[in-house]
């Protein structure tokens, strides 16, 4: 089998993970085997059964290649929230993608408009872009951006993802920050 890398990507509230569930559905339907992958904190719908959660490092790189060694049928690796996960993902992507249809699915763009780097490159690597898009909630036109709209700078750490709340804006409405947030939360921006 001939591999592919896919991405699909866009802002808060346009569908990744529908998508997501989307193919997962298609991919159960005709029995191909496949594995998802996504960041252990992230919080968006499960495709049920079928998600291996890790974290975002070399060392949940790493986890994750050991898991897709084991399962070497496997003919769709499905990586969700790939925003997240450190450049050494790309190493895991060049590696399975010589076999393997992979699909990475994550935010182009932080909530300042500025690409994630992970996602910058997997876009330039890949086969297909699907660049989804939102509804702007404010003028109702198409959302591209991801609004950083409330950060509780009082949430505790273990419930520090929870703590940024975002929503799709086209680009006359989105608007970026001016403050500096406390460096508890600075991972949250610096992703």
């Amino acid at each position: 089998m001939s591999g592919r890398l896919e991405v699909v990507c866009g802002p808060v509230g346009s569908g990744k993970s529908k998508e997501i569930e989307r193919i997962v559905s298609t991919l159960k339907h005709v029995h191909v085997p496949f594995l998802v992958f996504k960041p252990e904190f992230k919080h968006s719908s499960d495709i049920g059964e079928h998600v291996i959660k890790s974290s975002v490092d070399k060392k949940g790189v790493d986890f994750m290649l050991h898991i897709a060694e084991k399962f070497p049928d496997t003919e769709t690796i499905i990586i969700d929230g790939a925003n997240f996960y450190t450049s050494d993902i790309i190493d895991a992507v060049e590696k399975w993608v010589k076999a393997n249809r992979v699909i990475c699915v994550g935010l182009d763009t932080d909530f300042s408009g500025k690409p994630f780097a992970t996602m910058a490159m997997l876009m330039a690597m890949a086969d297909d872009v699907t660049k989804l898009k939102g509804i702007c909630a404010v003028c109702k036109k198409p959302a591209t951006k991801s609004q950083l709209v409330e950060i509780d700078e009082k949430a505790p750490d273990e419930i520090i993802e929870f703590s940024a709340f975002y929503e799709p804006r086209c680009r006359k409405c989105h608007k970026v920050p001016q403050y500096k947030p406390s460096e508890k939360l600075r991972w949250i921006m610096d992703r």
